[in-house]
């Protein structure tokens, strides 16, 4: 099992739509061959973390 650990930026204001988007498209990111598990951070500037763990 791998983890992808990818850092991102984004306006501290649109949190709530980013965290809908995400929920929405929860089930087709872990439909992808070999995906595991997702989780999001973020901090309140705006900035965060999402982490994938795949296998191979």
């Amino acid at each position: 099992m791998y983890a992808r650990v990818t850092p991102f930026k984004m306006n501290p204001g649109t949190r709530e739509a980013a965290t809908a988007k995400m929920n929405e498209s929860k089930n087709q990111i872990l439909s992808l061959p070999g995906m595991q598990q997702i989780y999001s951070v973020m901090n309140e500037d705006g900035s965060g973390y999402v982490v994938a763990f795949v296998t191979d």
